[in-house]
């Protein structure tokens, strides 16, 4: 007599072993296109693994897992680069203040490189696309997180300075003011625009309208650069790097954005003054 034992997987298994061939495959092709944009990696191995993609897509399907699972799980999983390493803490009690401030400078300088890496990637798929736009707002971020970094890298340690970061559990200095028994709460001074005269809502709005135009203009003046390439410089390059005369303009067109805000801030700030 012979006895058959059928052969039922399990599909809890089955399904991880999809996902985990879809995690594979899906970071093996993202990787190697970076490579191949940065001038090395395997262009001619692309079509292939597109395939395997498209099969271990199939197959993951073929497992019962959902597009939501796939697009709001396995994907984002898969082409993270983000690396978040558990630091020590720089708020524990039993260290120096030269300690706290080297872990402190090692967190910052790592986070302004994450963002660094975020923005070089930004900057790559802006230019893919030829997204001016996203382009320039990539840039933007990246030098940002450069500053960011150079700073981190560049502090020196100084002791009141420590202490001060370090004084509350937040990292900032907490101020201790008294206060009476059950103190009752100031009302809130803020401008009403029921409360302005037609004078101030008209001369408010005046005020807008030049901060308005003035960003406008600056904005208008961004869009009209094109280098040779056709691409647009961004904000960063139109400050510091571009020829003097694009420096220059742009430079003055700042200062009236600048100016404009000046003036409407002051008039807010004062609005209780003139009542």
């Amino acid at each position: 007599m012979i006895e058959l034992v059928s052969d039922n997987p399990d599909p809890n298994r089955e399904r991880e072993r999809a996902k985990r061939h879809l995690d594979y495959t899906l970071r093996d092709l993202a990787a190697n296109i970076m490579r191949v944009c940065a001038g090395a990696g395997r262009p001619e191995n692309i079509p292939g693994q597109v395939v395997e993609l498209s099969g271990a897509l199939q197959g993951a399907y073929r497992e019962k897992i959902s597009a939501i699972e796939i697009n709001t799980g396995v994907i984002p999983h898969a082409l993270r680069v983000h690396e978040n390493p558990l630091y020590p803490s720089y708020l524990e009690d039993n260290i120096t203040l030269e300690e706290r401030h080297r872990r402190r400078r090692v967190r910052g300088i790592a986070e302004a490189e994450e963002h660094i890496i975020k923005g070089a990637l930004r900057v790559a798929a802006a230019r893919l696309t030829e997204n001016a736009t996203q382009k320039s707002k990539s840039y933007d971020e990246m030098f940002e997180a450069m500053r960011k970094r150079e700073e981190a890298s560049n502090e020196k340690f100084d002791t009141k300075k420590e202490a001060k970061m370090t004084a509350s559990p937040w990292g900032k200095p907490q101020a201790i003011i008294p206060q009476e028994p059950n103190p009752i709460p100031a009302a809130p001074q803020l401008r009403s625009p029921a409360r302005e005269t037609r004078e101030d809502q008209a001369r408010r709005l005046d005020l807008a309208l030049a901060l308005r135009a003035a960003e406008t203009r600056m904005k208008a003046f961004a869009k009209r650069q094109r280098r040779p390439d056709g691409s647009r410089p961004s904000l960063y390059e139109l400050r510091e790097t571009e020829p003097e005369p694009v420096r220059l303009e742009f430079a003055e067109l700042q200062k009236e954005v600048e100016k404009a805000k000046a003036e409407l801030d002051h008039f807010d700030q004062t609005g209780e003054q003139r009542r």
